[in-house]
């Protein structure tokens, strides 16, 4: 009796993977954004970072920067310099999504600061900055000030 009363409860989810997938992904998000923070503080350069709007493994965040230095930009940023996210999952050149999650769209950039602001280089002072959402996890955000992500 003992065992049926475990086998229906346990079995389903045990075979369920895509709540852990789903907090995976959510945690790499939050580990490229940190990372694309960094990298745009330590080479004193603007980075890019897009998230793909779609349900599945096409999703994904890939990371450019615009190799110019930040003095001699006066126009909008070229992200044209893709950067490797070598140790992460790979997808379209970006970090791969797991196929159950539906990842929403976002598009900005980190300042030589570290803070987050769009493509025409204005900072993004709404509180959270960005918000990257995860189906059936909590939002990743941004904040305007430091470019913190959680």
């Amino acid at each position: 009796v003992i065992l049926g009363i475990l086998a229906v409860m346990a079995i389903p989810r045990l075979t369920n993977f895509t709540s852990f997938d789903e907090a995976t992904y959510r945690d790499s998000v939050v580990s490229i954004l940190s990372l694309s923070r960094q990298r745009a503080i330590a080479s004193r350069r603007y980075v890019c970072v897009t998230v793909m709007a779609v349900t599945g493994s096409n999703a994904g965040i890939s990371l450019s920067m615009d190799a110019r230095t930040p003095e001699s930009i006066t126009g909008a940023l070229a992200c044209t310099a893709f950067l490797s996210l070598t140790g992460y999952p790979q997808c379209n050149s970006g970090i791969a999504c797991p196929k159950s999650a539906t990842v929403g769209a976002a598009s900005f950039a980190f300042d030589p600061q570290g803070k987050p602001v769009d493509t025409s280089r204005f900072l993004l002072n709404s509180n959270p900055a960005v918000t990257v959402t995860i189906s059936n996890q909590q939002a990743v955000t941004i904040q305007s000030r430091s470019g913190y992500a959680s």
